[in-house]
């Protein structure tokens, strides 16, 4: 029987319904998809001027929002000349976090 105040076994912090051990696991360091792991492929294969082209920049687009959100790459306007025409692009830049975060192994910690 349960005393007031006291939870049932299942529900009692700490407890695991299969007895395994507490400490779990953690992967330090952002969890990155496939496609964007290969978008910062892309970008580190491209050099110190990054990518302005609009067939990737289309294609990568929300990878490329979240990349630059999280810091692993940036994005710059650039004025460029293309058939007679000033155009407008915006050039994207891996950084030094996104290199490290496509070259180094996962990392785990017990918690």
């Amino acid at each position: 029987m349960v005393q007031l105040g006291q939870l049932p076994r299942k529900f009692a912090p700490g407890h695991r319904p299969d007895d395994t051990a507490l400490r779990t696991f953690r992967m330090i360091g952002p969890v990155i998809s496939y496609r964007k792991h290969r978008a910062l492929e892309m970008l580190a294969a491209a050099g110190q001027r990054g990518r302005a082209d609009p067939w990737f920049l289309a294609w990568f687009t929300l990878e490329l929002l979240d990349l630059v959100d999280d810091g692993l790459a940036t994005v710059w306007p650039e004025t460029m000349r293309a058939r007679g025409r000033t155009v407008e692009v915006a050039r994207v830049r891996i950084t030094n976090a996104g290199r490290t975060a496509i070259e180094g192994p996962a990392r785990f910690t017990w918690h």
